[in-house]
């Protein structure tokens, strides 16, 4: 009897398992970014360049481990319509959150964290004290639930991880940075997404 030949899948396309591999460096260097961009604001309350390189390559290669999951064919059955649509919607409005949170800063400096600028409490911002923590992890999560990738799902959980152990710090340096504008600001602002619970004392413009 002969013997049935190998089937091939997905040819040409990396595996979950490949995609992990190669994350486990990226995820093994975060502690050490994430000590070091501790260190610069307690010292010099700003990113150096080099530690701000270092963040961007951080997240240019999840980016890129993040898309190369995204990218492959689906295994498993597609979603049904109403649940597909409702993970496009949630991408789209994190997308959106996202960019909204963006758009408030005034240049690449404050984008990177090696100027602080003047603090922002108005649009987005009004609603979240880190849209743009927030707009990416939803529209990600969106992004690997239509795409029925628990690969994706998986770096996704692990960005937020990383906000979630960097946001403590960065509030601390912003309330020594701000003092009282921005210790009413936290009172009245959710970390996340949600209403705002008083009157902004300190308003910016829309």
């Amino acid at each position: 009897m002969p013997e049935p030949r190998p089937t091939r899948r997905h040819a040409g396309r990396p595996n979950g398992g490949a995609v992990l591999v190669v994350t486990a460096p990226v995820l093994t260097a975060i502690p050490v970014l994430l000590g070091r961009m501790r260190r610069d604001l307690e010292r010099d309350g700003r990113l150096h360049a080099g530690t701000a390189a270092w963040m961007w390559t951080g997240y240019a290669a999840h980016a890129a481990l993040l898309t190369t999951a995204l990218a492959r064919r689906p295994t498993s059955p597609p979603l049904p319509a109403p649940a597909r649509a409702a993970a496009l919607a949630l991408t789209g409005a994190g997308s959106a959150l996202l960019l909204a949170g963006f758009r408030r800063f005034a240049g690449p400096a404050q984008l990177t964290g090696t100027d602080a600028g003047p603090l922002v409490t108005g649009g987005a911002y009004r609603y979240s004290r880190n849209p743009q923590y927030t707009g990416a992890v939803a529209a990600l999560t969106g992004a690997a639930a239509a795409r029925r990738s628990p690969t994706a799902l998986a770096l996704t959980a692990a960005l937020a991880a990383v906000y979630r152990a960097w946001v403590p710090t960065e509030e601390r340096h912003l309330t020594h940075h701000f003092g009282a504008p921005y210790r009413d600001y936290h009172t009245r602002t959710p970390r996340w997404l949600g209403r705002p619970t008083v009157v902004d004392p300190w308003p910016t413009p829309a």
